[in-house]
């Protein structure tokens, strides 16, 4: 198959690499879309120290199920999946607490630090344990479904913010991947007023179409300006 491989810091290759064969517990998949996290642009460089190559970077990612290990019995090929970034062994005192990233023996997809190496899925094919597979809907495409991986950090910074009907106003400061994910989770949670800064005017317009009510260019007085906007009446 064909992979995008880190061969050294700074150098990418298509390379042609084995196809991945699913162990017991395990499915492999089709990447049909994988999106670049920040990390992954500092592995390329090797500032990280967590892409130590070869290595197929990825994590963030959606396909269809291409085949199915011994034990695998609730999916098929032919289905619909996104996955999780961190493969935990859902087994440890951690795991069985629901604390999945704090597991004891965790790893993550298209990382390499020393103590262990697992490929990732800037592949057309990636093998992952069933556990961190979650089925999406036919109406949902793979792009979208991708941004899941992103999206939960939003979700829960919302729900470690106690986002509700019941908060008055937000601020969200950088509007990057993440920073446009959490306006949005804070919309969808029904907060009254959000508010967006960030350098970039495109981003300050995502931030509108995704739920912001005001935006402020980053600078010296954007902090105070949006303070001030915070607590101030809505009708003012």
């Amino acid at each position: 198959m064909k992979a995008l491989l880190l061969t050294a810091p700074g150098t990418l290759a298509v390379a042609d690499i084995a196809v991945p064969t699913p162990g017991p517990d395990e499915i492999r998949i089709r990447v049909a879309a994988c999106g670049i996290c920040g990390s992954d642009v500092h592995g390329f460089t090797g500032a990280t120290g967590r892409r130590i190559p070869p290595l197929v970077m990825g994590h963030e990612a959606a396909g269809v199920v291409d085949a199915v290990g011994e034990g695998v019995r609730d999916l098929a090929a032919g289905d619909r999946v996104a996955l999780d970034s961190t493969v935990f062994c859902g087994a440890c005192e951690h795991c069985r607490a629901d604390r999945e990233n704090l597991c004891t023996h965790r790893e993550v997809l298209g990382v390499s630090c020393g103590a262990y190496r697992r490929h990732g899925c800037f592949a057309e094919y990636a093998v992952v344990p069933r556990r961190i597979a979650h089925r999406i809907p036919d109406s949902m495409d793979f792009v979208s479904a991708a941004l899941l991986e992103p999206l939960t950090i939003a979700l829960h910074a919302a729900h470690l913010g106690e986002a509700g009907p019941t908060v008055r106003s937000a601020v969200v400061v950088g509007a990057g991947t993440i920073g446009l994910a959490v306006v949005a989770a804070l919309a969808a949670k029904g907060v009254q007023r959000i508010a967006a800064i960030d350098l970039d005017a495109g981003r300050l317009a995502a931030a509108r179409r995704l739920g912001a009510v005001e935006t402020f260019a980053a600078g010296p007085e954007a902090g105070a300006a949006a303070a001030a906007w915070g607590t101030s009446s809505p009708d003012t």
